[in-house]
């Protein structure tokens, strides 16, 4: 494949792969980064083993589904023996939600498009999911799944701090209590815990 347009982050990786240097690496977020990982996927369609095309499954909501499920079985993270859900359903912050809204737009993979409708609808732009020092740069487009998909990553690998200003941060407070109080709790111990 050819990616002398590319930025030179593609071109880097995608030399290392052709030349069989291969590397893996965690950011400080804990996110798991490779040659791989790092090309479009395009260019990942292209690459073979021993003559065969290699397949790639992407399960959709993959990381928001585990999320709601290590909040459905957690507890404070090991510090309380009791679950979650009833502590949150008293908390001054949310209105009662059944847990299984989050697990079930995760299973049908539809919790970006729920978002997304939740962010049209509060009156979110795309300016809203870029970080302040990079407005400049960018062009204000529609809201699209692909803004609120980056902003639940941003939400879940973030330091806690900085989770707090995104602006799915208030929707998830209140449309899925359990699980922002779950992501507190781990991110106040170790934001990386997350990843």
């Amino acid at each position: 494949a050819d990616v002398s347009g590319e930025n030179p982050w593609v071109q880097y990786a995608a030399k290392r792969l052709i030349n069989g240097e291969h590397f893996a690496t965690r950011c400080e977020y804990g996110r798991f980064h490779s040659a791989f990982t790092s090309l479009k996927k395009d260019f990942r369609q292209q690459i073979t083993f021993n003559g065969e095309r290699l397949v790639e499954i992407d399960v959709k909501n993959c990381q928001p589904l585990m999320l709601g499920l290590a909040a459905q079985k957690s507890t404070t993270y090991g510090n309380s023996s009791t679950s979650l859900v009833p502590r949150v359903v008293t908390s001054p912050f949310t209105r009662p939600c059944s847990p299984s809204l989050f697990l079930g737009l995760c299973v049908d993979g539809l919790l970006y498009e729920h978002l997304l409708d939740v962010a049209r609808s509060s009156g979110f732009s795309s300016m809203d999911f870029v970080q302040p020092r990079f407005r400049h740069r960018v062009v204000d487009v529609p809201l699209e799944r692909k803004h609120v998909k980056q902003g639940f990553i941003e939400l879940l690998f973030a330091p806690h701090h900085q989770s707090r200003r995104n602006p799915l941060w208030p929707i998830f407070q209140r449309d899925f209590p359990y699980v922002a109080v779950y992501m507190e709790s781990v991110k106040r111990e170790k934001y990386q815990a997350l990843a």
